[in-house]
């Protein structure tokens, strides 16, 4: 059966509840994620967010409806994607022990 949803790459990444540190930072696993300012505010300091982990290693936050910061893995950390905040479709790569 054929869907109609151009939304899959989010509903098939893993989501991970997280609340912003007073730095404008969220741990997640070892990594330590740095949010930018928003348009709205300087912070989101104690903000629950959701984390989104997409199937080819790329991260997306989101407070809301909004998405506040995207993120692409590099050959040694993760590197904030600059300019780009559209809803493009993504997703996540997790190494199975």
């Amino acid at each position: 059966m054929r869907t109609r949803r151009k939304d899959l790459d989010w509903v098939f990444a893993l989501q991970h509840q997280r609340s912003v540190n007073q730095d404008n930072t969220i741990a997640l696993d070892n990594r330590i994620l740095q949010i930018e300012s928003t348009r709205w505010g300087d912070t989101l300091a104690g903000c629950r967010v959701t984390v989104y982990e997409f199937l080819d290693g790329n991260l997306a936050v989101r407070y809301g409806p909004h998405e506040v910061a995207r993120f692409e893995p590099s050959s040694s950390a993760l590197q904030p994607v600059r300019g780009s905040r559209s809803a493009r479709p993504l997703g996540h790569k997790r190494q199975v022990a």
